[in-house]
């Protein structure tokens, strides 16, 4: 495996764990409490928009993809943390895939 080489910027003393607590914090000032909890609830989106992706591209398995999958309640900000996380990487995975598909149509 390529030895890989970084060097260390500035900006780059902060962990992801504390970068997402500080994220969060301004998060619950800037929005209501209403807000805030359409906001949480709305990681349950990531299955129904890959319901509607894999509809459109003709892939049913897409809905698998998605951690965050829609509950039968409503749930609190328990488990944030990796939810937001795994909603990052469902979006990445996502968009690779839909980029593949792209490329393979124009090949």
């Amino acid at each position: 495996m390529a030895q890989f080489e970084f060097t260390e910027r500035r900006t780059q003393w902060l962990d992801f764990e504390s970068a997402h607590a500080l994220f969060m914090c301004l998060f619950c000032l800037l929005l209501t409490r209403e807000e805030y909890r359409d906001a949480i609830n709305g990681f349950n989106l990531d299955q129904s928009i890959a319901i509607r992706i894999g509809d459109l591209v003709g892939d049913k398995s897409l809905s698998e993809m998605a951690y965050n999958k829609y509950p039968h309640y409503l749930v609190g900000p328990w488990n944030l943390g990796q939810r937001f996380l795994m909603h990052g990487f469902f979006t990445e995975q996502l968009y690779a895939y839909l980029e593949q598909q792209r490329k393979q149509q124009q090949a």
